[in-house]
């Protein structure tokens, strides 16, 4: 079994960024049953809000990744893939019993110390996105790859 952990400063509250987000998870869960689905928000209101503040939010990050788990960021500086490498990147986590989680930065962004301990540092272009854009797109490919590990029609190649 495949746990796989969405880890994201900050809370996503209600909106249709979160209910978009949430019909994506929602979608995965019945789809697939080796692979599961846990979305984990960090509250950051208590964040610092000066030069400590990347570093507190990858410390909060670290807490909820354990130490055997891959830790994917995802930062503008990342590497692009295709759906299908993405499926075929959790697949191969699959087949060495890793945990995966994926990072997601506060407003700031990631901090270094993540990115370095990161095995893997995907984007989804070049372009900034908003955190909550972010959680969508993410819970939106983690869909995907499910359905292409799976043989699901949602995904067809073009």
């Amino acid at each position: 079994m495949l746990k796989i952990s969405v880890i994201a400063i900050g809370r996503m509250g209600r909106g249709p960024e979160a209910e978009l987000a949430q019909h994506y998870a929602n979608q995965f869960s019945s789809l697939h049953n080796r692979w599961r689905l846990t979305m984990v928000e960090i509250d950051d209101r208590k964040a610092p809000s000066d030069n400590s503040r990347k570093r507190w939010d990858a410390d909060q990050i670290f807490s909820k990744c354990g130490d055997d788990a891959a830790l994917i960021s995802l930062d503008e500086r990342g590497k692009a893939m295709s759906s299908l490498g993405f499926a075929q990147t959790l697949a191969r986590f699959e087949d060495q019993a890793r945990p995966v989680c994926f990072a997601i930065g506060g407003p700031d962004g990631l901090d270094d110390s993540v990115r370095k301990r990161s095995d893997h540092c995907f984007s989804f272009g070049t372009l900034t996105w908003p955190h909550r854009l972010v959680r969508v797109m993410l819970a939106e490919q983690l869909y995907r790859a499910a359905a292409i590990d799976a043989g699901h029609p949602y995904h067809r190649e073009g």
